[in-house]
């Protein structure tokens, strides 16, 4: 049920509750309840359309009914239920469009949309505008009336010309930013996939983002920390070397220095066999604000023990079950007769198996194989623990 209108709020105060709601999604409610309150408005939709059909992005004003908002969503976004739709996806941005302008009050009356959408809840009134159209959405905002209330007047329809341009740039930084977000959300899911740690450093040697296996490691406390943001090694004398190293890679990110950094043991109070960590610059254009980050840091646990993917083998390289189980404990570093007894084969079969592994693969001997196996595919999803072979 659509709640009763608080007081009506300034221009100035709906601009800016816009402007909030660009940056965070869930003040979109709010803000479309204040423009519907200086245009005469009871109940907003704004919806993100792609071209092709369906939404991305679809909110009601606050106070609307949730049912009824879900029915709208699930059933009246298609041209064939919604007789607005097909007009808004090829208008122009800018024009208000009434509902008289292509159904009479009569027609309106008969239509099933109206039946179904505005009689339950006493609306009766409505246009739309085509906020922008690029090539991923069309952005189009609904402002329906109740009954009572007649006719949009000529100063609603000004009022909600006056705000367009606004909505429009509002939406245009909102897109912009989901699309940033989904972006960057896809790229930490593909870090979290490695098998390594991934961490990314600030010029101040601060960190910015690590990956999941990063955080593994940096939450045991096993020879390296994050201490007041910055990575720590439990070693004095491996801790000075560490922050020599990251200076030197910053300082080859900004152009002082040629150095990539040199691969750095970090021991482990556990006794653990220790930690490989590379640190290397990123060379990228810097942005104007905001902490970019100066050097990639890329940390090796040789106790982490990574599980092959056997069927990967199997339908890459065309390999039997057996010769599959057979490659993934190879890649481990395992010994070939090792591997043939955990299997529970002999040794013979063992050998045959692993020449037509070689077949299969383009190699002729163990380490080559393990080589191509790890360029290959296969390196992004798995491998052999550091120093295992």
């Amino acid at each position: 049920m659509v709640t009763a209108m608080a007081a009506k709020p300034t221009l100035f105060g709906v601009v800016s509750a816009v402007c909030e709601a660009a940056l965070e999604p869930e003040a979109w409610p709010a803000a479309l309840s204040q423009i519907g309150r200086v245009c005469g408005g009871d109940l907003l939709f704004l919806s993100a359309l792609r071209p092709a059909g369906g939404f991305d992005f679809n909110v009601q004003s606050a106070g609307g009914d949730p049912a009824h908002f879900a029915l709208f969503c699930d059933h009246y976004m298609t041209p064939e239920t919604n007789p607005a739709f097909a007009r808004m996806v090829t208008t122009n941005p800018g024009p208000i469009v009434l509902r008289a302008e292509a159904f009479d009050d009569a027609a309106w009356r008969r239509h099933p949309f109206y039946h179904a959408m505005y009689r339950p809840f006493d609306l009766f009134d409505g246009l739309g505008t085509v906020l922008l159209r690029n090539r991923t959405h069309v952005v189009a905002l609904g402002v329906n009336r109740r009954k009572r209330r007649g006719a949009f007047t000529n100063r609603d329809l000004d009022t909600l010309r006056l705000l367009i341009p606004h909505l429009r740039r509002a939406m245009q930084i909102f897109l912009r930013l989901a699309d940033h977000a989904a972006h960057r959300a896809a790229h930490e899911a593909l870090w979290d996939e490695l098998p390594d740690g991934v961490i990314l450093i600030d010029a101040a040697a601060r960190l910015v983002w690590a990956n999941r296996a990063a955080w593994t490691i940096l939450a045991r406390r096993d020879g390296l920390s994050i201490a007041n943001g910055q990575l720590v090694a439990v070693h004095r004398t491996e801790n000075r070397l560490l922050e020599q190293a990251l200076a030197a890679v910053i300082a080859a990110q900004d152009g002082r220095t040629l150095s990539s950094g040199e691969p750095l043991l970090i021991s482990r109070p556990s006794s653990s066999r220790p930690y490989t960590l590379l640190a290397a610059p990123l060379q990228m254009a810097r942005p104007m604000l905001g902490r970019w980050p100066a050097a990639v840091l890329l940390l090796s646990d040789p106790e982490a023990g990574r599980e092959t993917p056997v069927a990967l083998l199997a339908r890459l390289y065309g390999m039997t079950p057996r010769e599959a189980e057979l490659t993934a404990l190879l890649i481990q570093g395992i010994d070939l007769y090792d591997c043939a007894g955990r299997l529970g084969m002999g040794r013979q079969t063992a050998r045959t198996h692993l020449s037509h592994i070689f077949d299969k693969t383009g190699t002729r001997r163990q380490g080559e194989l393990i080589r191509v196996l790890l360029r290959g595919p296969l390196g992004l999803v798995g491998g052999p623990p550091a120093g295992a072979c």
